[in-house]
Parts: structure tokens; C-alpha cells; sequence
């Protein structure tokens, strides 16, 4: 289950730094949580951003991702984490429903990270 926690997370140099509150994901369960825009968007690009810190990453999922209001609930961006086998992260990316792409570079556990993604509209 998702617990919401008042304390926001924080970099040095970043702007929206502790600005709101942060969301802690616990590995002992699943739950999508999920936000319409206020308006369809249909052409152009979207970009997300978001301050992650992770603990602790499994064999690999996504945890952050945006998706089709078409009634299809396709993913059409997403981001995930794994394990990279020594105790260190690895980030991935997908454009679908399909398996994430994991970068090479590990990156270490219990640091805060600035990820930005961005998905084009295609018609």
C-alpha cells in the first residue's frame, strides 16, 4: 500500500526542492494510483518529473508512468528500477506494456535522484 508522508524529499540546487509531500512504496504489495490531467491530451509532448530516494529495488518493475485516457489503459511511458546485483540501482525505461530497458551505470541506494522523461504524441 502507498503511504503519504508530509515530508517532501530535497536536492541540493533543485528548485522544487521539499515542495509537498513524498509517497512511500512498500515491496510487500502492489496498488496503481493513478491522476487524470484536467484535459485530454492528444498531440504534442508531456514531460514528468520526480524526486525518487529508493531503499531497497527487487528483480525489476516500474513505478512511475503515464498512460492512454483511451479507453485501452495502454502505458505509454514508463520507468522502473532493479537490482543490479551487488546492491546497487539500475534504472529502466518503456514506451508500452512491454519489459524495460535498463541502463548499464548503478547507481546507489538510499540517495535522492532527480528522473525527467518525456513522451511524444504520435497520430
Amino acid at each position: 500500500q502507498i503511504m503519504y508522508s508530509t515530508d517532501g524529499l530535497s536536492m541540493d540546487n533543485y528548485p522544487s526542492s521539499n515542495v509537498g509531500g513524498a509517497f512511500e512504496i512498500s515491496s510487500s504489495g502492489s496498488e496503481d494510483v493513478n491522476s487524470n490531467f484536467s484535459s485530454i491530451i492528444t498531440s504534442g509532448k508531456v514531460y514528468a518529473s520526480a524526486l525518487m530516494n529508493l531503499s531497497a529495488v527487487g528483480d525489476g518493475t516500474y513505478f512511475f508512468h503515464l498512460m492512454e485516457e483511451d479507453g485501452s489503459y495502454n502505458y505509454s511511458a514508463r520507468v522502473g528500477a532493479k537490482s543490479d546485483g551487488s546492491g546497487n540501482v539500475l534504472f529502466g525505461i518503456g514506451a508500452t506494456s512491454s519489459s524495460l530497458t535498463y541502463g548499464t551505470t548503478a547507481y546507489d541506494l538510499n540517495k535522492t535522484y532527480l528522473i525527467v522523461f518525456k513522451h511524444k504524441y504520435i497520430l
